[in-house]
């Protein structure tokens, strides 16, 4: 405990751009506390992130972040080179846009062209499916209609009882 009352310790994060690591005492974990002013300021786990907040006369607020600037008229922030998206979110990084984009703090994921692709594989595979399982359910639903009554019909000739020779009945004459 210090001087002033406050608790000591060890904080295992490391804060950029001024950030101060803190201990939230409720979950016993630590966070970083990043600085903030009335342009922007810094964000993400380590205050690794930069934004700026954007307004247009108080209609709208926004952020752009990656040090992308604000586009006032757009709504949207004007990205440098190697980020993009509508507030400069997604990392134009190692990952090729064919296979995946890579967004910050994310690790690669497919881009919305590859999804596409994998959705019509799934749609393609899903049918082909179906009709497979509909194939096999008329053989099965033919082959049993075709034995069924071949049962029934060997059923009633072994279980026939032979039928009944008619009473003759002779009357005496006396």
């Amino acid at each position: 405990m210090t001087e002033d009352g406050n608790e000591t310790y060890h904080c295992p994060l490391d804060c950029f751009h001024s950030g101060q690591c803190k201990s939230h005492s409720m979950v016993d974990q630590f966070y970083c506390d990043c600085p903030l002013n009335d342009s922007g300021g810094f964000q993400g786990l380590h205050c690794e992130i930069p934004f700026s907040t954007c307004t247009d006369d108080g209609k709208r607020h926004w952020r752009c972040l990656n040090y992308g600037t604000c586009n006032i008229r757009m709504a949207r922030c004007d990205c440098p080179l190697e980020f993009r998206g509508d507030f400069c979110e997604i990392y134009n990084g190692p990952c090729n846009p064919d296979h995946g984009e890579l967004l910050v703090g994310t690790d690669c994921s497919l881009s919305s062209t590859n999804i596409q692709r994998l959705s019509n594989k799934v749609l393609i595979g899903a049918t082909s499916a179906l009709v497979l399982v509909a194939i096999l359910f008329f053989v099965i639903g033919w082959t049993a209609g075709r034995i069924k009554p071949v049962l029934q019909h060997e059923k009633s000739t072994t279980e026939r009882e032979p039928p009944e020779s008619p009473e003759i009945k002779v009357n005496e004459i006396t």
